[in-house]
């Protein structure tokens, strides 16, 4: 065992972590180049749209520690992706507002960029959604995971 395993896991997150930053400069980059100008406002926006995919990905670290399948934890994480607004405006129809306080009305940010459909269903369904908001909860899942995830990774076993 040359390295320690919470040095292993968190080279798995930093990686994932270096891999969206590098991603999200080729696009700034690129739009600058292509577009021939530098939207400051563009930029931000997209940064911070880039927090449901590092939950994701963190998501997805953390399942691959519980699951020896990749299939499986690829499978959990595309349905995930794919039916997490539906799966939230189902049980939001179905009065458990609770939900708002998970990361299944987060994961796709582009719910807010029609203010007035966010607010109609926020006063229809009587809730409170919002962009400060999903950032913040995001945030603490990606540390609950990354903590949870090292935990566990940690007194794995591993086998041949």
């Amino acid at each position: 065992k040359p390295y320690k395993r919470y040095k292993v896991y968190l080279s798995k997150v930093f990686t994932i972590i270096i891999y969206l930053v590098l991603s999200y400069l080729i696009i700034v980059i690129t739009t600058s180049i292509l577009g021939n100008t530098i939207n400051y406002r563009y930029y931000l926006k997209y940064l911070v749209h880039m927090i449901p995919i590092l939950f994701l990905s963190s998501f997805i670290i953390y399942l691959s520690v519980i699951f020896k399948s990749h299939v499986l934890v690829s499978c959990i994480s595309i349905l995930l992706l794919c039916f997490s607004l539906t799966i939230s405006q189902v049980l939001f129809g179905l009065k458990i507002n609770i939900i708002e306080y998970t990361f299944l009305p987060y994961l796709d940010y582009s719910i807010f960029n029609d203010k007035l459909a966010l607010a109609n269903m926020n006063n229809e369904l009587n809730i409170h959604l919002s962009l400060n908001r999903g950032v913040l909860i995001d945030s603490i899942f990606i540390v609950v995971l990354y903590i949870v995830g090292n935990h566990k990774f940690n007194k794995k076993d591993i086998k041949n």
